[in-house]
């Protein structure tokens, strides 16, 4: 989810302890999805727990750039509360980090197609090695890796995954990279989230 602003999705692991630290407390287990990336851009990640019966989404993000006409320094001073004070407060639990509606039986269905796609087994770009194998030299430098925290009481486990769909296209058939994709599609499709590959 995981995610400076370097990437701002790096941010979680190394600014973000407080909420994987809450969320690692207070729910049973917990999935954080997110990019990262080398532009500036807010932290930004969605988040699905289960405690007990209790099954619940989250987002955490700045609230969305309203598309309305307004003088200069009015729409200035508006972007710079709303969407820059992300940047002023540790990515905890505050007013960024909020529940999201979706109904419960696709969140149900949601939850079970995370659990399917196994991830705790998924091995990632730190294990197989990011990019194309040699010869094919494919490489890209301005995408975005696709950034999965795994959260239980017991222990935490990232997945990062550099510009997957792409070395898919380029170089096919690596198991871990297909499943990351199909774990981003979910979080896509149940989120409204927009993917930053």
């Amino acid at each position: 989810m995981f995610l400076g602003v370097k990437g701002a999705d790096a941010q979680l692991l190394k600014e973000g302890k407080l909420l994987l630290s809450f969320l690692q407390d207070n729910a049973d287990s917990t999935v954080v999805f997110g990019y990262k990336t080398g532009f500036l851009s807010p932290p930004e990640f969605v988040m699905i727990s289960k405690k007990g019966d209790t099954i619940t989404a989250y987002t955490y993000r700045a609230p969305p750039a309203e598309e309305v006409l307004m003088p200069h320094n009015i729409g200035y001073a508006v972007l710079m509360n709303h969407r820059f004070s992300i940047y002023k407060v540790p990515i905890a639990v505050n007013q960024f980090f909020n529940p999201f509606f979706i109904p419960g039986d696709e969140l149900l269905i949601l939850w079970k197609a995370l659990k399917d796609e196994q991830a705790w087994d998924i091995q990632d770009d730190t294990v197989d090695g990011g990019g194309c194998p040699l010869p094919i030299d494919t490489r890209i430098y301005d995408a975005a890796s696709v950034e999965v925290q795994l959260l239980t009481k017991e222990k935490v486990r990232s997945l990062s995954f550099y510009a997957p769909a792409f070395y898919e296209k380029n170089c096919p058939g690596r198991n871990g990279r297909i499943r990351i994709m199909a774990i981003e599609k979910l979080f896509l499709e149940h989120f409204q989230f927009k993917s930053r590959l």
